[in-house]
């Protein structure tokens, strides 16, 4: 897997996130730190994308899947 770029947490603006693999075609970013979590993207990059929509501060992070 790549790193790919992503915004600190909208909730909490902590940089403790990852990604969660919810089904083989739901992904979500979620924050280690509060819990938050995005909206549903079909795969990793549209996750991304959609956790990216809120103003902060640009993070990066390994993909890993549970």
């Amino acid at each position: 897997m790549g790193i790919k770029e992503a915004r600190a947490c909208p909730f909490c603006d902590r940089t403790a996130l990852k990604l969660k693999k919810l089904s083989e075609w739901v992904t979500v970013v979620m924050c280690e730190g509060c819990g938050g979590q995005g909206p549903e993207g079909n795969d990793a990059n549209d996750a991304i994308g959609l956790w990216n929509g809120v103003e902060s501060e640009r993070v990066y992070f390994d993909i890993v899947e549970d």
